[in-house]
C-alpha cells in the first residue's frame, strides 16, 4: 500500500522545474515517515512492500544516530558558560557564521608559479553534456542509508523509485549544464556536530560534517567523477590522496624509507609535521578559482564549481534541530563529494612553492640514494603534510617563509604551535633552537603520520604498546556489555574462530596469513606500478639489477626485508616472522589430479601426477632421505650433475625442464617459472585454460618420468638415422636443444640429413649464393653452411632461409642495425629497404616516433621519422602529423620503408640500414622482428610484368 502511494506520488506531473522534484521527494518522505512512525511497534505483515521495510529502517537509523550524539546542555564560549536552548543556538550560529566569513586581505597571486595543465581532450571531457548512464552511476555510488540532508530523504528511496524520478533528475542536471545556475534552496546544508573528545565543552571540541541535499549531491557526484579522471595530470606525485593507483600507504612507505636510510647512512634529516587549522573550512574561493585557471580548466567548468561552492547556505543541527540559516563565504564543506578533490587542487600550491624554493636553492630537500639520488621535500595526503630536508638554518627559515606565504595565498592557517619538528642524527640542542624559531614543539622517533608510526621497529614490543593499550580499552567495554551472568564462558573450536561466516565461523583473520597477503600485494605492485614516487625511492636506495629491485641486505628497512623474503620465496627462508609457517601447497586448487577425471588421461598417469605434486616419487633425494641410497649417489640421471629431486627433474633440469616452454607454446600457455611443483601446475593449467592444459601437464610428466627412470637406455639405443629423421621435422632451435640428451642425439643433430632439410630445397639457389661469396666454398658441413648463410644477405622467396631466434626482453632504448654488400645487388637498379616486424601484446611503441636511415659507404645519411605502432592516435608525443604507418603484408607481417638506395655499379660497397629512437623515456616490449628486406623499387605500372626479387639482411 505504501509503495503504491509513493509511486503515485512521484508519477504526478511536476514540470521541468527542478525544485518541484525536490519538494515531491521531501513531501513523500515526511508523509511516509509519519505513517510509518505510528506503526513501528506493529509486526511487519507486508514483507513484499519495499517502502514499508525501508522507512522503519530509516527512522530507526535516525534515532540510533541521535542517541550516539550527546545532547548539548551547556557550552563554554569566551571563557563563560552558556546554558539554555536559545543562548546555545545563538552562540552556535554566531560561532559558525564568523568561522565561515571571508577574510578580506590582499593575497599574492600565483602568476609566477608553474602548474601542470590539462590536455585539450581532457578539457572537453569535463564540460560535455551529462548522460543518463553517468548520472545513474553517481546515484548508485552513494550509500543508501547515510544521514539525509535538508530534504530529509536518503538515496535508498531514490534508488527504489529511480524509474519514476529519473526524468526530473535529468531535467535538473540538464538545466544546470545549460544555465550554470542552481535554484535557490538546492544548495542548502545541515552542519552536524560530531564530538572529537569524550565530554565536549567547547565548539572546537566538535567536528563539523555537512549534510547536503540529494539533488545537489547527485550533481556534484557527477562532477567529482569527471574531475577524478583528470586529477592525476594536474596534481603532483607527492600527493597520495583520492587519485587512482595511489594509496595512503605510499606516503607512509616513503617517510619510513627516508628515516631508515638517514639512520643507517648517518645523514642529518629534519622533518616538520604541518598542522593546518580547520583546513577545509578556511580555503579562499578566489585562490581556488585562480589555481584552476592556471591548470587549464575551462571557463564553464570554473563557473560550475563557483556556483556549487559559493552559493551554499548552512544551518547547524543543535540537539537535532536546525538553527537559523547563514551564508558561507569561504571553505569547502566536509561531506560534499567535490571537496576532497578541490582541496587537492588547493594543496597543489604548496607543492609548487616547495619546487620553486628548491629550484632557486632556497631549500635543500633530503637526497635518497648514493650514486643515483632523488630529492624528497614533502609528502601530502589531503591536509596531512610532512616537510623534510637537510639540517640547516636556511631550511628552517625557508620552511617558515613558505608556510606563511602559502597561508596568505590560500587562506589555510598553519598552527605552528601544534606542528612538530623531528630530527634524525641532529643534536637535541640544535633541534630545540630550530623548534623555537618555528614556534613548534620537538618530536622524536617514532612519530605518528597518517595514523602509523614512522621510524619505529615493529620487532620491538614498545612499537605495539599503543595498539595493545587501545585494544585493552575496547575489550574492557566489550566485557561489561556482553559477559553473561556469572561469568560463564563458551569454549569453541579455534577452527570455528577463523572460518568464514558463511561456513559457520566468526570470520576472524589469522594475523600471519593476513600479513602475508598484504605483503604479497606489495610484491605485485613492484611489478605493475614502476612509475610511482614510492618505487623510485626504493630503486635509488636499494638499486636495480636485471629489472628488479635488489634486496639491500641488513641495511634495508624491516618492511623491505619482509617484502623481499616473500618475493624470493618466504616459505623456504627460515627464521623471522614467516620462517617455517608458510605452506607452499595449493591443495584446494589442484583439482582432478588424483581421481582420473581428466578426459583422455589413463588412471596411472593421474596417480603419478598426484604423487609428484605431493613429492611422493622415488627420486634419489627422497631415497637418500629415507636411508635407501648412499648420500653420494644423488646425481640426476640426465648427467647434469645436480641433485635429483622432483622439482629438479620436472622443472629445472637442463634436459626435461626445457620441454615446458615447447609444450606451453603448443597449448597456448605462457612460459611459467614457479618455485614449487604445485605452483607450477596451477600457473600452467590456469593460463592455458582448463582440461587441455591439465592433460598436457600429466602427459609431459609421465613422459619425463618414464624417460628418466626406465627408458633412457632405450632412447639412446635408437638408430641414429631414425633420430635424425625426427629432428629434421622440428626447428633449428629445437634440434640444438635435443643435442644435449645424449651422444647419439648430438651426432644426429649435427648430421647433414637434418640441416639439409632446413636449407632451401633449390640447390641452384644455394650454388648461386656460394658462387658470390668465395668464403662459403670451404664450409665442410650443412650445419656450418646454414649458420654462415644466416649472417649474410639471403634471397627470400619460396626458398626462405631463416635462423630462428627468440629474445624476450624489455628495452628502454630501441636500435636496430642492418648491413648489406652491394655485390649481391643488381647494378643500375633502384632498391628500397623495409623493416619487417610484428607487435604482439606490445607496449611503449605508441609513445613516440623512430628514425630510419639508409646510407651507402661514403654517402650522406637521409633520415625519416616513422611510427612503428599502426595506432598513431594513441601516441603521447605531438610529433605524429605526416608520419608513415606500417602496412600489413599478405603474410600477416607489418613492414615500413626505411629508405631508398641506387646501386650504380657492381662494386662491392657496404650499405648501412638503421632504426633508432629519437627520444626514449619508456620501457617497451612485444616487438617480433622478422628482418630487414632489400628489394628493387618497381614502378606500379610494371608490377604485373616484372617478377620481384627480395633480398633480406
Amino acid at each position: 500500500m505504501l509503495a503504491s502511494f509513493c509511486k503515485n506520488k512521484f508519477k504526478q506531473d511536476v514540470g521541468p522545474d527542478a525544485v518541484a522534484c525536490g519538494y515531491n521527494i521531501c513531501h513523500a518522505a515526511l508523509v511516509l515517515a509519519s505513517e510509518c512512525s505510528s506503526s513501528l511497534s506493529e509486526p511487519l505483515t507486508h514483507q513484499s512492500d519495499s517502502t514499508f521495510l525501508y522507512f522503519p529502517a530509516f527512522l530507526q537509523g535516525f534515532v540510533w544516530k541521535t542517541i550516539l550524539v550527546p545532547t548539548i546542555s551547556s557550552l563554554e564560549v569566551g571563557g563563560f558558560s552558556v546554558e539554555g536552548v536559545a543562548p546555545i543556538r545563538k552562540a552556535v550560529v554566531s560561532h559558525f557564521a564568523s568561522h565561515f566569513k571571508a577574510v578580506n586581505v590582499v593575497r599574492p597571486g600565483v602568476d609566477s608559479l608553474t602548474f601542470k595543465r590539462l590536455h585539450p581532450a581532457e578539457v572537453g571531457s569535463l564540460i560535455k553534456p551529462f548522460s543518463l548512464e553517468e548520472v545513474k552511476a553517481a546515484v548508485w555510488d552513494c550509500d543508501s542509508f547515510k544521514s539525509p540532508g535538508p530534504d530529509g530523504v536518503n538515496f535508498g528511496l531514490i534508488k527504489d523509485f529511480w524509474s519514476e524520478m529519473q526524468v526530473d533528475v535529468m531535467s535538473f542536471i540538464a538545466e544546470f549544464h545549460r544555465n550554470d545556475r542552481l535554484t535557490k534552496g538546492i544548495n542548502a546544508t545541515f552542519i552536524a556536530l560530531i564530538p572529537k573528545v569524550e565530554s565536549p565543552q567547547r565548539l572546537n571540541d566538535f567536528m563539523s560534517i555537512s549534510l547536503v541535499g540529494n539533488l545537489y549531491k547527485i550533481l556534484v557526484k557527477v562532477l567529482a567523477n569527471r574531475l577524478r579522471l583528470v586529477m592525476g595530470r594536474v596534481i603532483s606525485e607527492s600527493q597520495m590522496a583520492f587519485v587512482r593507483d595511489r594509496q595512503i600507504l605510499d606516503g607512509i612507505l616513503i617517510a619510513n624509507e627516508v628515516v631508515d636510510e638517514a639512520r643507517w647512512a648517518k645523514k642529518e634529516l629534519m622533518l616538520f609535521k604541518v598542522d593546518f587549522e580547520k583546513a577545509y573550512d578556511s580555503v579562499d574561493w578566489g585562490y581556488l578559482d585562480v589555481v584552476m585557471g592556471r591548470m587549464g580548466f575551462p571557463t564553464l567548468w570554473r563557473k560550475w564549481i563557483k556556483e556549487c561552492v559559493c552559493t551554499a547556505t548552512a544551518s547547524v543541527l543543535v540537539n537535532g534541530s536546525p538553527t537559523d540559516e547563514f551564508p558561507l563565504e569561504r571553505g569547502l564543506r566536509q561531506g560534499d563529494p567535490l571537496s576532497p578533490l578541490l582541496f587537492l587542487l588547493v594543496a597543489k600550491g604548496l607543492h609548487v612553492l616547495m619546487e620553486a624554493m628548491e629550484a632557486h636553492n632556497l631549500f635543500s630537500g633530503y637526497m635518497v640514494g648514493k650514486s643515483v639520488s632523488i630529492s624528497v621535500t614533502h609528502l601530502q595526503f589531503a591536509d596531512d603534510t610532512l616537510l623534510m630536508g637537510t639540517k640547516s638554518w636556511a631550511n628552517v627559515r625557508a620552511l617558515r617563509v613558505v608556510l606563511l606565504l602559502f597561508e596568505t595565498m590560500s587562506g589555510l592557517k598553519v598552527n605552528f604551535n601544534k606542528g612538530m619538528l623531528v630530527g634524525v642524527n641532529i643534536p637535541d640542542s640544535w633541534l630545540g633552537k630550530a623548534a623555537s624559531a618555528l614556534g613548534c614543539r620537538v618530536g622524536k622517533i617514532p612519530f605518528l603520520y597518517l595514523g602509523l608510526p614512522i621510524g619505529g621497529d615493529p620487532r620491538r614490543l614498545r612499537f605495539w604498546k599503543p595498539v595493545l593499550t587501545r585494544l585493552k580499552k575496547r575489550l574492557s567495554g566489550w566485557k561489561s556489555r556482553f559477559l553473561t551472568f556469572g561469568g560463564r564462558k563458551y569454549l569453541g573450536s579455534i577452527g570455528k574462530l577463523f572460518a568464514y561466516k558463511r561456513h559457520g565461523g566468526l570470520g576472524v583473520r589469522q594475523l600471519r596469513e593476513f600479513n602475508l597477503a598484504l605483503l604479497g600485494k606489495w610484491c605485485w605492485r613492484l611489478l605493475v606500478d614502476i612509475e610511482g614516487l614510492w618505487f623510485r625511492v626504493l630503486a635509488v636506495r636499494y638499486g636495480v639489477e636485471r629489472g628488479r629491485l635488489c634486496a639491500g641486505g641488513m641495511r634495508g628497512s624491516s618492511w623491505w626485508r619482509e617484502v623481499t623474503r616473500i618475493r624470493d620465496g618466504g616459505g623456504e627462508v627460515e627464521g623471522g616472522w614467516f620462517g617455517g609457517h608458510i605452506s607452499r601447497q595449493v591443495a584446494s586448487t589442484v583439482e582432478g589430479v588424483g581421481g582420473g577425471d581428466v578426459g583422455g588421461v589413463p588412471l596411472k598417469v593421474s596417480i603419478l601426477a598426484w604423487r609428484l605434486l605431493r613429492d611422493r616419487l622415488p627420486t634419489k633425494a627422497n631415497l637418500i632421505s629415507r636411508g635407501i641410497l648412499p648420500v653420494g649417489d644423488s646425481h640426476c640421471v640426465s648427467g647434469c650433475g645436480s641433485v635429483e629431486s622432483a622439482h629438479h627433474v620436472f622443472i629445472s633440469c637442463s634436459m626435461f625442464g626445457s620441454l615446458w616452454s615447447l609444450v606451453s607454446s603448443w597449448v597456448g600457455s605462457a612460459t611459467v617459472t614457479a618455485q614449487t611443483l604445485s605452483d607450477h601446475f596451477v600457473q600452467f593449467t590456469i593460463s592455458a585454460g582448463g582440461t587441455r592444459a591439465r592433460r598436457s601437464f600429466m602427459q609431459l610428466i609421465w613422459l619425463a618420468c618414464v624417460t628418466s627412470h626406465k627408458h633412457m637406455a632405450e632412447i639412446q639405443d635408437l638408430p641414429e638415422d631414425c633420430i635424425a629423421d625426427i629432428l629434421s621435422r622440428t626447428t633449428p632451435v629445437d634440434t640444438c636443444r635435443f643435442s644435449v640428451i645424449s651422444k647419439t642425439f648430438r651426432s644426429a643433430a649435427d648430421s647433414d640429413v637434418v640441416w639439409n632439410r632446413f636449407l632451401p630445397s633449390n640447390s641452384n639457389l644455394i650454388d648461386s649464393i656460394i658462387s658470390r661469396s668465395p668464403s662459403l666454398t670451404n664450409i665442410p658441413t650443412k650445419k656450418a653452411l646454414y649458420l654462415a648463410l644466416s649472417d649474410r644477405p639471403v634471397i627470400m622467396g619460396h626458398d626462405s632461409l631463416k635462423l630462428l631466434s627468440f629474445v624476450n626482453r624489455d628495452v628502454c632504448w630501441l636500435e636496430i642495425r642492418g648491413m648489406i654488400k652491394t655485390i649481391v645487388l643488381s647494378p643500375n637498379t633502384q632498391y628500397a629497404a623495409y623493416v619487417v616486424f610484428k607487435l604482439i601484446e606490445s607496449r611503449g611503441f605508441q609513445d613516440g616516433p623512430v628514425e630510419l636511415s639508409v646510407v651507402a659507404e661514403g654517402g650522406h645519411s637521409r633520415t625519416r621519422d616513422v611510427c612503428l605502432d599502426p595506432n598513431v592516435e594513441g601516441m603521447l608525443h605531438p610529433r605524429v602529423e605526416g608520419l608513415q604507418r606500417p602496412s600489413v603484408r599478405t603474410d600477416g607481417w607489418l613492414e615500413i620503408e626505411m629508405g631508398e638506395l641506387f646501386n650504380p655499379s657492381i662494386e662491392n660497397e657496404e650499405v648501412q640500414m638503421n632504426l633508432m629512437e629519437i627520444q626514449s623515456n619508456w620501457w617497451k616490449s612485444g616487438l617480433l622482428l622478422e628482418g630487414i628486406e632489400v628489394r628493387p623499387k618497381i614502378e606500379k605500372t610494371n608490377l604485373e610484368s616484372k617478377e620481384e626479387t627480395t633480398i633480406a639482411a
